[in-house]
């Protein structure tokens, strides 16, 4: 039976469905808050991940709005608020980087990972290559300083023409200032009123005689024609545009953004989400409470309410915004280039991806997935790591290794607990990007500790173990594990993750170790050099191993004189110990 909903109003505002535990887990804006939520019900086809959430809703609560702009602002604040499951959340598969002008007297232009309050920034740039070369150019071509703290005297720099050389007073600051501008134009993808503006300059040292700088100029002038000719897209407009295009795989949907600015290509945004009913509208809400708002947005589809979402972008970016959806002529074969971009990246991965979504029953596509596995070999040294693979492909830039801190004895289950808290209890304090699927080297014990960490950090995050030789899944909502087939290629992916995951941890296990092995009680023993000093640790694992080891034994790994030195330096080391402990207790 569905939740009733035949009393809600007729007023435009926000629905909030709950589950069984009063959790909110979707919202959403309407215009006839009565008849949204009826067409829910109603509706006999749905997606996969509606009729999931049709399953879930046990109550409707709501908020009446004055109208439909106001329904839209308050469904976007209450999305952050809540972040609910089956709200579409937008995760950019990477980090992208931004070129940064530092505030300096003398600014700089640098790459930057994430936007801070010194500075302008431009971007994000998607493709790391052309972000560099736009970089270096602008460099290049206006002597942009490169030196973080001006050096006393000139270096290679200046005397290859790539720096001015503020540093020793050749370049006024107004005339720097000057050249700092041009960069900001072409980083801006203003190269039409950047290319007039250097063509006027040209003739003016031209005609002054200044022939070595009307020759400069002139070769700035055909780089940024030959960049801007790179980037150039048939369409000649004067103010910004977005051009949004919707793939679809199965249950999967791929959404590119272009960003075009006068009719250059500056960037390019692209996310994989699960398909669901108003997927459009609310990428485009949730987009654009994040990104530039340009005049312009070209579709293949009308969404929903369209009128209503122009007022919402109105609203957000203080000018009017179009939504346009082409079907002849010059912003139609745009839209056509961007899809076919979106197509190409429509990868066989997905597929696997989705196939362990069905096998596991996860209410997320793993997008993002990340391992965790502990070192212990008996040694006294217990350690752990944690890879992270994004759309099956493993991303070594979030690869973390720990040194456990709570406990100091071989206690795999409460360190692996530690490492887990430790590493989602960062991500939430710092509002993070969380991972759709959880991963734990082990089995049913370790699964239970790694799930309590989560508890105890009130995180929903889907987790599964998987246990060696039988290479069974385990589920926490499951009594018996699950076996997939050795040929199936969602377990390949689990067992490739697993691999890389143990693999980053033995090695850092190793190299902790060898520190060991570089100062240990063994360097005060006569005989015993570098080399026997590893083979013993790596036969015994531990100093108190080895202090135990019998004199057949240590024959085992060296000769008799060194076991010979190893038993008499222990012995007369315990008996000066014991002495030494004995002497408070009778004093003289």
């Amino acid at each position: 039976m569905p939740p009733p909903y035949q009393n809600l109003p007729k007023n435009p505002g926000c629905y909030l469905f709950k589950d069984s535990k009063g959790s909110i887990i979707y919202i959403g804006k309407a215009k006839n808050l009565k008849k949204r939520v009826a067409q829910y019900f109603q509706r006999t086809l749905q997606t996969p991940k509606t009729q999931a959430l049709l399953q879930n809703i046990v109550d409707i609560d709501y908020y009446v709005t004055d109208n439909e702009v106001e329904a839209i602002l308050l469904e976007n604040r209450l999305i952050k608020k809540h972040k609910p499951k089956f709200n579409i959340e937008l995760k950019e598969s990477k980090r992208y980087a931004y070129i940064k002008l530092t505030d300096e007297q003398f600014p700089r232009l640098v790459t930057a990972r994430q936007i801070t309050k010194k500075g302008k920034f431009f971007g994000p740039y998607t493709q790391g290559q052309s972000r560099q070369e736009i970089l270096n150019l602008a460099r290049k071509l206006f002597k942009i300083r490169t030196c973080k703290i001006l050096p006393k005297k000139v270096c290679l720099l200046y005397h290859i023409k790539r720096c001015s050389g503020p540093c020793e007073n050749h370049i006024a600051k107004e005339d720097y200032q000057k050249e700092v501008q041009k960069a900001v134009q072409l980083l801006k993808g203003d190269t039409k009123d950047l290319l007039k503006k250097l063509k006027n300059e040209m003739e003016e040292h031209s005609e002054k005689t200044q022939y070595e700088r009307a020759k400069e100029i002139r070769d700035q002038i055909r780089a940024i024609e030959h960049i801007s000719e790179k980037q150039k897209v048939d369409l000649q407009k004067r103010f910004d545009q977005d051009v949004i295009a919707i793939v679809s795989y199965n249950t999967i949907v791929l959404i590119q953004v272009f960003n075009i600015k006068k009719g250059v290509i500056l960037a390019k945004d692209q996310y994989k989400l699960e398909n669901q009913d108003d997927l459009l509208e609310s990428f485009i809400k949730l987009y654009y409470a994040q990104k530039p708002i340009p005049k312009e947005i070209i579709i293949r589809e009308s969404p929903e309410e369209k009128e209503a979402i122009e007022k919402y972008l109105l609203h957000l970016a203080g000018h009017s915004v179009l939504i346009t959806i082409p079907k002849i002529g010059e912003k139609k074969r745009l839209l056509e280039l961007v899809e076919k971009n979106a197509r190409l990246n429509i990868a066989p991965e997905n597929r696997i991806l989705l196939e362990l979504q069905e096998r596991l029953s996860i209410p997320r596509l793993p997008m993002i997935i990340e391992c965790f596995d502990i070192s212990n070999l008996g040694s006294d040294t217990i350690v752990g790591a944690m890879t992270q693979f994004i759309d099956a492909k493993p991303n070594k830039k979030a690869y973390r290794v720990f040194n456990i801190k709570t406990k100091k004895t071989q206690d795999d289950f409460r360190a692996l607990n530690e490492i887990v808290f430790r590493r989602y209890k960062r991500q939430k304090e710092e509002g993070q990007t969380l991972p759709d699927l959880v991963i734990i080297d082990g089995g049913p014990v370790q699964l239970e500790f790694a799930q309590k960490a989560l508890r105890e950090l009130s995180l929903n995050i889907p987790i599964i173990a998987i246990a060696k030789k039988e290479e069974e899944i385990y589920l926490p909502q499951l009594k018996n594990p699950i076996r997939l087939s050795h040929v199936e290629e969602p377990l390949k992916l689990v067992q490739k993750i697993r691999d890389a995951t143990h693999s980053l941890v033995i090695n850092f296990h190793r190299k902790k170790r060898r520190k060991t092995f570089k100062s240990s009680e063994l360097d005060n023993i006569q005989l015993i050099g570098e080399q026997t000093k590893h083979r013993i640790f790596e036969h015994f694992k531990n100093i108190d191993k080895i202090k135990k080891a019998s004199t057949k034994e240590l024959l085992q790994i060296m000769t008799k004189s060194q076991a010979k030195k190893i038993k008499e330096y222990f012995k007369k080391n315990t008996k000066e110990g014991g002495e030494k402990e004995a002497k408070p207790r009778h004093p003289m």
